[in-house]
């Protein structure tokens, strides 16, 4: 596991107090749902991984496999695997969009899970290039912004990415622009201050509702 240092000017702990997360994030009822979950939806993992890597391999003709670096609690990274639903010029794949509206390329990240490097219910898991360009779009635009960038690049250090979370059951385009990006910032950060295990099972009971009922399966590619 890597360390990210992120592009500031200056440390943000150096500029503000410790901002509190909900306790329900780093305690045992979530981390045993976290590997409840994981392990029930282990057999059914197994079976709907090996189908889709054999499918994308097939079809594609590509690694089925698509691994990125993510940032993760404390600052650190791990490597994140996902079953690939876009080519190398952010192009979506022959069955892509099924994939992504059932939800089967994110399987692979039960392991995560299990590893204790991703939640089950959390904030996205970004690339630290991108978590550093979100904090720099919403730091330039601090006077019109509607949420505090700094305070939530410090709760997102105290918790552990999620499979899915807050911005996956509301109705957020993630196209990268600003009002988008404070959206789901709002969003993530109304959730660490407030999770709960009724909060967690209503996400994960939303999320595939949601996510069948999508229209856009699109979004930023593999963000």
């Amino acid at each position: 596991m890597g360390i990210v240092l992120y592009n500031v000017a200056m440390s943000i702990s150096e500029r503000h107090e410790t901002v509190e997360v909900s306790p329900y994030i780093n305690s045992r009822e979530k981390r045993a749902l976290d590997v409840t979950v994981a392990t029930v939806a282990g057999p059914l993992a197994v079976a709907a991984v090996g189908a889709s890597v054999a499918a994308v391999s097939a079809i594609n003709r590509c690694s089925p496999i698509y691994r990125q670096e993510r940032v993760t609690q404390g600052g650190g990274t791990f490597t994140m695997n996902k079953i690939r639903t876009f080519d190398t010029e952010g192009e979506l794949l022959v069955g892509g969009v099924l994939l992504r509206r059932t939800g089967v390329d994110e399987i692979p990240q039960f392991l995560h899970v299990l590893e204790g490097d991703m939640s089950v219910v959390g904030p996205r898991a970004l690339r630290p290039d991108l978590l550093n360009e979100v904090y720099r779009q919403l730091s330039a635009h601090q006077d019109s912004a509607t949420v505090n960038p700094e305070i939530w690049m410090e709760m997102r250090d105290q918790v552990r990415p999620g499979i899915t979370g807050p911005t996956q059951v509301l109705d957020i385009t993630r196209n990268g622009c600003l009002d988008s990006r404070m959206a789901i910032v709002s969003a993530e950060q109304r959730y660490m201050q407030t999770a709960s295990m009724r909060e967690d099972l209503r996400i994960l009971g939303r999320t595939p509702v949601v996510a069948l009922m999508r229209e856009n399966h699109t979004g930023e590619p593999e963000s």
